[in-house]
């Protein structure tokens, strides 16, 4: 009461003879001491606010950021303009096909190189590290290679001097995974040592497409080697020859023009070999690097949104609630004469110091978060250059957010309550509901037990919009976390099915690929086939097939990489799951995936484009257009698999031929053992057990899992904040009706159960909007956003139970369990006075 009467007499020694008020600084004061009462709400708001506005500008510039890093780094390392590939098998002269590109106009540099695979032993004591690469033999000559140069990043790198010596240069990536260090043992098939000098990619391999090395592989699984040219040759016996060559065009050359004149040539030169162009912008890589970078922003614009969203939404919630309980005494300076415009001033003033403390947080919030998130990206892309991803226009923007949220959410209340007669203001406000609300609606609800059990369900329909506000509170937090925790859901779920797809029956075999493609009867797949170790069998089976790469084209000629299986549908021990239609059956027709079904618009029954290598000599191929009956849809996720009978190889004239063996080990021999037989034999390139292609499902989206792992933490901190803050309002808007009910002589413990059971009811109902709003989201994302992204994988929606637990154990259990953070400050409760203030 003291305190009262002082704040009395400040306040009408501030009215002018025209009511003006003349003390700024005491509405100051008085402001201040609205927030050091309500210090951990204001508290909690600004945080919320600093998390909102932190990961909003955190993730606002994140595509400039990334594009600015690729293009200083594609430059540095000269990445080619174009690039020439002969069709799978095929070969030419270095020197001849050098030679007639350089002859083209608008050429300014071409370099050959030969690709090879093979297999890599970077076994340690202790760990078997045994698993297919590609050699990829670059020009030294002049200070070489010229273009698409290696990046190093430890160790030395490729000189002149090197040529024709077994010096290599490990893939960064594969080499960081497996921790493994210049200098390490590395040998290849043949039993052949190398020399690993440093660590390193260039530009087109700075990560690897699943599908494009074998079968799935990816940067942990399939080693990318670079040696000298020469080396190159003299391993894989193909002395003077290549197989692929990269170009730089003159300053301002025509790419299309170009490539007219290479057609040309190559038709006139080299007719009976088969090629394709690639344009830099074109590239798998490079285009994955950009689309990346421009697809994964309007992914986090929309993870940033919802985060500010939510945070402006409980703000603008929490901080009318303050201001709306602020109401009767506005209304008693309405009435002592104080000028409206300046009682709005003092909410307002809260408002502000929200802002300014969310803001000065959110600055730490979004450095750190920057910071955590630069590191994410310079581990999965170790470019040469990157820069600095904090902008301060991002920040500025979603600043300006911050500040104006609050001060907005505090205008609506005030308003509401200078706008009215004084004696209205004073006589009703948010603890006096016109009419009693919907409690009328309890008459209709017979309700077990004594009044003050009842009271909690009579005060949620007596005051509707309180307890909606504190609902929607609560909804938001659930909403974020449900979100965020449901796309990681998703992204596991699928991971777990492309996984189960390869596990589910003989996850023990291995898929091995061959140099090129073996007659069926010929000795060398026979000598495979009846490996032995220490004189017994170590296969039990053996099926033998063709892994073909080729491409889907679309009705808008889009090409779609598909790589296809060709087995033996009648001795084949492991067949691909369906969805809907028939396996292979030895007639004409292709089983695809479910992806690839609804990205090409095709049903069982239908046909499919596809371009498929045919084969034209020896060591030429051309790609042929065909359309194949669609006679299956099968379970994998990925939507490249595609699987046909062996005896369709005709259509690509490859008759007879194989190049792909799946070994099924024989009693008491393990995957480990078929591996290290298989990794010494002549012609083997690639060993690789149906485990490691389940792994590469997860490799595939790790980027988005440790991104939104690194979210979800701040999903739980935010969503905990806002429904602790939501439901502390609540419990402090009701202190009169506690101190009314001590002073009729209720204990702590009955009152403090009854708010307990309207928290959870308010919480129950929160938690349920919130999984509803929750679920809608991820399934806008993933529609609109996620299949953008990622293109080639299958996302079904899925929220797991975990998810829902911890939902629920945050909207109703937290929720619920609120009020006990109060039972100290009702202990404290001068009673009298709390009642005299309120009267």
């Amino acid at each position: 009461m003291v305190r009262q009467k002082r704040v009395k007499r400040q306040l009408l020694s501030c009215i002018g003879k025209e009511g003006e008020m003349m003390n700024l600084k005491f509405w100051l004061k008085w402001s201040y001491r609205d927030a050091k009462e309500r210090w951990l709400q204001v508290l909690a708001i600004a945080v919320i606010l600093a998390l909102g506005t932190g990961v909003y500008s955190a993730f606002g510039k994140q595509k400039e950021w990334r594009i600015e890093s690729l293009d200083k780094s594609m430059a540095m390392l000269a990445m080619y303009d174009l690039q020439l590939e002969l069709t799978e098998g095929s070969y030419l002269e270095s020197a001849a096909l050098e030679s007639a590109l350089a002859d083209i106009e608008g050429v300014n540099v071409v370099e050959t190189r030969l690709m090879v695979p093979t297999l890599v032993d970077a076994s340690k004591e202790g760990e078997t590290i045994l698993y297919p690469g590609r050699l990829i033999g670059v020009d030294l000559s002049d200070g070489g290679p010229h273009i698409s140069r290696l990046n190093i990043r430890e160790g030395s790198g490729l000189t002149e001097a090197d040529a024709g010596t077994n010096k290599v240069i490990m893939d960064y990536l594969f080499t960081n995974y497996r921790k493994l260090s210049p200098g390490d043992s590395i040998k290849i098939t043949g039993d052949i040592e190398l020399d690993f000098v440093g660590r390193g990619q260039i530009p087109e391999n700075m990560m690897i497409i699943p599908g494009t090395g074998g079968f799935m592989e990816n940067e942990n699984t399939f080693a990318v080697m670079y040696m000298s040219r020469d080396t190159v040759q003299q391993i894989s016996g193909r002395e003077g020859l290549i197989n692929n060559a990269v170009l730089l065009l003159d300053e301002g050359a025509n790419p299309e023009a170009v490539i007219h004149d290479i057609k040309q040539v190559m038709a006139t030169q080299f007719a009976d070999t088969g090629f394709n162009l690639t344009k830099k912008e074109d590239d798998q890589v490079y285009n994955a690097m950009y689309a990346d970078a421009r697809g994964d922003q309007r992914f986090w614009n929309i993870v940033a949104g919802l985060f500010l969203i939510g945070a402006a939404m409980a703000t603008f919630n929490l901080a009318g609630r303050i201001v709306e309980s602020q109401r009767r005494q506005i209304g008693i300076g309405m009435a002592l004469g104080v000028k409206r415009h300046w009682l709005a001033l003092r909410p307002i003033l809260l408002g502000l110091q929200i802002a300014v403390v969310g803001t000065l947080f959110g600055i730490g919030v979004s450095y750190l978060f920057g910071q955590a998130l630069s590191g994410i990206f310079k581990e999965f892309y170790p470019l040469p250059y990157w820069g600095r991803l904090f902008y301060f226009e991002s920040y500025l923007r979603a600043s300006v957010l911050g500040v104006m949220v609050p001060i907005i959410a505090t205008l609506f209340p005030v308003w509401r309550a200078v706008r009215v007669q004084p004696v209205d203001a004073i006589q009703t406000g948010y603890l006096v509901a016109k009419g009693g609300g919907l409690s009328y609606l309890m008459e209709y609800i017979p309700l077990p037990g004594k009044s003050y059990m009842q009271m909690p369900f009579r005060n949620i329909l007596r005051s509707p919009w309180r307890s909606l506000m504190t609902t929607l509170g609560v909804s938001i937090a659930i909403m974020l976390l449900v979100a965020m925790a449901g796309l990681l859901d998703t992204f596991n779920r699928t991971i777990h099915r492309g996984s189960s797809f390869y596990t589910e029956s003989y996850p023990d075999r291995l898929d091995v690929v061959l140099d090129n493609f073996y007659p069926i009867t010929s000795d060398h797949i026979t000598d495979l086939q009846q490996l032995e170790q220490d004189g017994r069998p170590l296969f039990s089976k053996v099926d033998v097939g063709l892994v073909i790469a080729g491409e889907y084209i679309n009705s808008d000629d889009e090409e779609m990489l598909a790589v296809i299986e060709l087995d033996d549908p009648a001795t084949a021990l492991w067949q691909p799951t369906l969805k809907e239609g028939n396996l292979p059956d030895g007639e004409r027709g292709i089983v695809i995936s479910e992806k690839a079904a609804k990205d090409l618009g095709v049903e069982v029954g239908e046909t499919v484009r596809l371009s498929l290598p045919v084969r034209e000599g020896l060591l030429s191929y051309r790609m042929e257009e065909m359309d194949i009956p669609v006679i299956g849809i099968h379970d994998n996720p990925l939507r490249m698999q595609a699987y046909m009978s062996l005896n369709q190889a005709e259509l690509m004239n490859m008759t007879g031929l194989a190049n792909t063996l799946t070994l099924y080990p024989a009693e008491g021999v393990t995957t480990a053992q078929m591996r290290r037989v298989m990794f010494a034999q002549p012609g083997v390139v690639s060993v690789q057990a149906v485990k490691d292609i389940a792994q590469s499902f997860e490799e595939s989206i790790e980027i988005f899992n440790t991104v939104l792992i690194m979210i979800q933490g701040v999903v739980v901190i935010l969503a905990f904040l806002i429904a602790f803050n939501s439901t502390t309002i609540n419990v402090d808007e009701r202190m009169r009706e506690i101190a009314t009910m001590f002073a009729f002589g209720l204990r702590i413990r009955t009152v403090t159960r009854m708010q307990v059971v309207e928290n959870i009811v308010t919480g129950l109902f929160g938690t349920i909007l919130g999984i509803m709003f929750g679920y809608m989201v991820i399934v806008w994302m993933m529609e609109s956003q996620v299949k953008e992204m990622v293109p080639d994988i299958q996302f079904n929606v899925y929220i797991a139970s975990g998810t829902l637990l911890t939902a629920g154990v945050l909207g109703i259990f937290v929720v619920g369990l609120t009020p006990l953070l109060s039972i100290r400050k009702m202990l404290r409760m001068d009673i009298p006075s709390t009642l005299r203030v309120m009267e």
